[in-house]
């Protein structure tokens, strides 16, 4: 009797998707969204939504109409949170952002140590997916998670208030918001999905990699406001990867209130490093699965 290799026979059918890495993304958000701990998280972010929709709400209504609405406009003119502007939005996104780092942590801890726990690296590998295919399906997974609770709430509400109060002013305001919700949302975005992913891949468990990523966070942000403090030098505060992300935004929002006084471009460039680290070491850690599969 023929003798024949353990392993799983390569795949030698069609593709049913142009994009392979589709995939990926589908089938981890068909487990996800049987986890009661990402639905909980989704509605606590919906409720902080529904916030901000009653402000817009409000305040396009009254504005429609200020003499009618006279004691109201007035308060809305002297409320900082009533007012419809570059801030409310700043604000809402920074909101979101435990609530999304919370389900990302929880989403992606386990995403790849899991599949090479369970020896599904081989399963995934005997089809026609490249390690890029699978790298970016479990990128792509969080990042689409990050847009639903930074971006899309936000255009949501950009494109609402716009529909209150229809005009060509507001319409330039919307679309610089729009750009600043959508660079805010990536910059927050992207370093927490490849951090946490690249946590995945190194460890061997989802427990290991969450509190790994909740110590470097803690580490990282502690350095930097001991150098800091110390030094009597506020911009070492720019070692610490929650504040440039803060930076950043600030920036695209022309919030003058900043965490330091160093350029944004700085905190940016930290955040490109950041990025660029955790993905040589995603690539990496899957390229070498690929090769032993």
């Amino acid at each position: 009797m023929p003798i024949h290799e353990q392993s799983y026979r390569r795949f030698e059918g069609r593709s049913l998707h142009r994009f392979r890495w589709y995939v990926i993304v589908e089938q981890e958000f068909m487990l996800l969204v049987k986890q009661r701990a990402f639905i909980i998280l989704g509605l606590f972010g919906l409720l902080n939504f529904l916030f901000h929709l009653l402000i817009v709400v409000l305040h396009g209504l009254v504005m429609q109409d200020p003499e009618k609405y006279a004691m109201y406009a007035m308060i809305i003119n002297r409320s900082e949170y009533a007012q419809v502007n570059a801030v409310l939005f700043y604000r809402f996104i920074s909101w979101q952002i435990p609530i999304f780092f919370l389900t990302s942590l929880q989403a992606g801890s386990g995403m790849i140590c899991n599949d090479f726990r369970n020896n599904l690296m081989e399963l995934y590998f005997s089809k026609p997916i490249s390690w890029i295919d699978y790298a970016l399906g479990k990128s792509l997974t969080l990042i689409f998670i990050g847009l639903a609770y930074l971006a899309a709430p936000a255009l949501f509400l950009i494109a609402l208030h716009n529909m209150l109060i229809p005009g060509m002013d507001t319409l330039r305001e919307g679309f610089s918001w729009s750009l600043s919700v959508t660079g805010y949302a990536l910059v927050i975005t992207l370093p927490t999905a490849l951090g946490i992913l690249a946590a995945s891949a190194l460890l061997r468990g989802q427990n290991y990699a969450t509190i790994a990523v909740l110590m470097v966070l803690f580490v990282n942000s502690a350095m930097a406001v001991f150098l800091s403090e110390s030094l009597r030098a506020t911009n070492y505060k720019v070692l610490s990867i929650g504040l440039d992300i803060k930076r950043v935004g600030e920036h695209f929002f022309s919030i003058q209130n900043r965490a330091f006084d160093l350029r944004w471009e700085w905190s940016f460039g930290v955040i490109v490093g950041l990025c660029i680290l955790a993905s040589l070491v995603l690539a990496a850690k899957i390229r070498r699965a690929e090769v032993a599969s």
